[in-house]
């Protein structure tokens, strides 16, 4: 009897220690698998390749952006009849996996095809059609950003701000994914990063976009007082060791708090960088998804702000006014424009909106999924007020027009070249038809005392009024 309660106690233990394991494979099939497989360096991928043929990228009007063709010989290959339009955000397949390639490779490697299908396609030597997927890509309007950039190199992110669906993602330099083996030995020697997905990937030091947190946290901090700010600057504020001046060192006189972030005035938020406690600053843009992962599908690095209350006060004025060692992404500043747009919720990022079957079924949906509110509805009309006067009253009065509503912030971000720039525009645009669009536009190594993005911005807005 004794012994059979031992055999029975082990048996237990290793049904249980069976479970456990089931639990674990399940858990990970649903939350790591996917990831996995879509690393690089999988062998498994190879696996699924040689018996799926790879699934289609179609655009969200259901034109093909990818598809995998055959050519004289029988070799498969993948072909873009776009060539370089969606090069970053679509990517590429050979020489490594980039873009919606990788991010979705398990899914185009994946086959909807009955068992009865896959044991004949095993007898007769052929391969199975692998699950496509539609985008949100606009082709139109990726074409008028691309467009609009015209020989700058940068990009251009747009979002619908109400379902949080990419409509563009731009980024120059471009390559033409078709011809990528032929120009792998250019690519790798290059030091323009042509393979890097500058919306996602890049990270700029935001120049005068960042006000928009300064301003953001002074009123959270100062919700009684921040109507009555007001600021005489004579075009320099003078510190113990060291000054910092506005553009041209110009002298902006009486401002109120509204007047001095329409005319990005470098003074007054130096001043107001004396009165915010830096760590609340560095907490307040943590919430605002600094030094955060974005829920994107697609490759993406995190904007970076280090601010304490023990960094000198030159770093802290370089902070408040968007230099020093803070950095973002457009992507990054898109968003938080978006939850702006959107009166305070985010919505989540999305690129893709279904897989489907061979067949042309649709297997699975993706739909508008809201992230997370970034802001209250009080905050974000407030935050519009202020990025409006912008457009009417400020820097970006060229954007201003009677059809459509245009709010934002522009920048002018100092880096290592002399005379040089970054020129940003990051705002909302709110159409006639109800349509409610943030965008966010970067121009590397421009000149520094010009701002082409509020040019390349006002092409776009032209796109989105037809």
């Amino acid at each position: 009897m004794k012994t059979n309660n031992n055999i029975m106690k082990t048996t237990y233990i290793f049904m249980g220690l069976f479970a456990l394991l089931a639990v674990y494979l399940i858990g990970y099939i649903l939350t790591q698998g996917k990831k996995d497989i879509n690393n690089t360096y999988n062998k498994r991928q190879s696996l699924l390749a040689e018996k799926i043929v790879r699934g289609t990228i179609y655009s969200k009007d259901d034109q093909v952006l990818a598809i995998s063709k055959n050519d004289e010989e029988g070799n498969e290959y993948r072909y873009y009849p776009y060539n370089e339009l969606f090069c970053h955000v679509v990517g590429s397949y050979d020489k490594g996996q980039y873009g919606l390639e990788l991010a979705y490779n398990f899914d185009l490697l994946t086959t909807g095809e009955s068992i009865i299908e896959e044991v004949i396609a095993e007898i007769n030597g052929e391969k199975l059609k692998g699950n496509s997927i539609k985008t949100t890509l606009d082709i139109d309007l990726q074409a008028a950003c691309l467009a609009a950039l015209g020989d700058y190199e940068g990009s251009v992110v747009l979002l619908d701000a109400t379902n949080g669906d990419v409509l563009a993602m731009v980024s120059k330099p471009l390559y033409n994914p078709n011809e990528i083996a032929l120009l792998w030995d250019d690519i790798k020697t290059s030091d323009e990063g042509i393979l890097v997905n500058r919306a996602t990937q890049g990270l700029y030091p935001p120049g005068s976009t960042f006000k928009l947190f300064t301003l953001g946290e002074y009123i959270d901090s100062h919700k009684k007082s921040y109507l009555d700010y007001s600021y005489e600057c004579e075009g320099t504020i003078q510190f113990v060791d060291f000054s910092m001046s506005c553009s041209n060192k110009k002298a902006h006189g009486t401002l109120n708090l509204t007047d001095a972030f329409a005319n990005s005035c470098n003074c007054t938020f130096v001043n107001i960088g004396t009165m915010i406690d830096a760590s609340v600053l560095n907490k307040y843009c943590k919430d605002k998804l600094f030094n955060s992962e974005l829920p994107l599908d697609i490759a993406h690095n995190m904007s970076q702000i280090t601010l304490s209350n023990s960094d000198s006060e030159f770093i802290k004025s370089q902070t408040v006014i968007g230099q020093g060692e803070t950095l973002v992404t457009p992507i990054h500043l898109c968003m938080v424009m978006s939850s702006i747009v959107n009166e305070g919720t985010l919505m989540k990022p999305r690129l893709v909106t279904e897989i489907i079957d061979c067949y042309g079924n649709s297997i699975k949906k993706f739909k508008p999924t809201k992230y997370k509110e970034l802001y209250t509805e009080e905050e974000a009309a407030t935050l519009k007020t202020y990025l409006r006067e912008v457009v009417t009253n400020g820097t970006a009065y060229r954007l201003n027009q009677e059809k459509i509503f245009v709010y934002g912030k522009t920048g002018t971000a100092q880096i290592s070249t002399p005379g040089k720039a970054d020129s940003w525009f990051v705002g909302g645009i709110e159409t006639n038809d109800g349509s409610k669009y943030a965008i966010a536009v970067v121009l590397e190594n421009v000149n520094e005392n010009t701002s082409p993005s509020i040019v390349v911005t006002k092409e776009i807005i032209k796109a989105l009024d037809k």
